[in-house]
């Protein structure tokens, strides 16, 4: 791979013409090499980072710290088990993480005590269709520029 690297640097520099064809293979072994040398602690340590930037914002101790920890990374192997399924259609899968997120956000808030919460994202309230009604004539308003 890196000798067909090598080459296709080569053929640039020099100014060759690189059939397309060749370019799409040499970039698509390259993201394929990427993907296959991704070290594991990079998926931990977003993780790691969610938890520190928590940690600092709510001021939670290690005992939360460590409970936090761990709805994270099930949130996280929930999320990778509906990507990852091929029976499920597009569709579903976005409505089934919005799902774990919510689920994770109300684990999370019964981690914290009352003034933590106070500081954390407020749950989101149900939405009421009939309190909002669409209106045609302001959406084309809003989007339409003044003169």
């Amino acid at each position: 791979m890196v000798r067909a690297i090598l080459r296709l640097a080569l053929a640039l520099s020099a100014g060759w013409p690189i059939p397309a064809h060749a370019a799409a293979a040499e970039a698509g072994s390259r993201v394929q090499a990427v993907k296959r040398h991704v070290p594991r602690h990079t998926l931990r340590s977003g993780i790691e980072g969610r938890v520190k930037m928590l940690s600092r914002g709510l001021g939670l101790d290690p005992k939360q710290q460590a409970e936090l920890r761990k709805v994270l990374e099930g949130q996280r192997d929930q999320v990778q088990r509906v990507w990852n399924d091929p029976s499920l259609s597009g569709p579903y899968r976005v409505i089934a993480t919005q799902a774990i997120s919510e689920r994770t956000a109300d684990q999370i808030r019964a981690l914290l005590n009352e003034e933590q919460r106070k500081k954390y994202n407020p749950p989101k309230q149900p939405h009421d269709p009939a309190a909002s009604k669409p209106d045609v004539e302001a959406w084309m308003n809003a989007i339409t520029p003044k003169k």
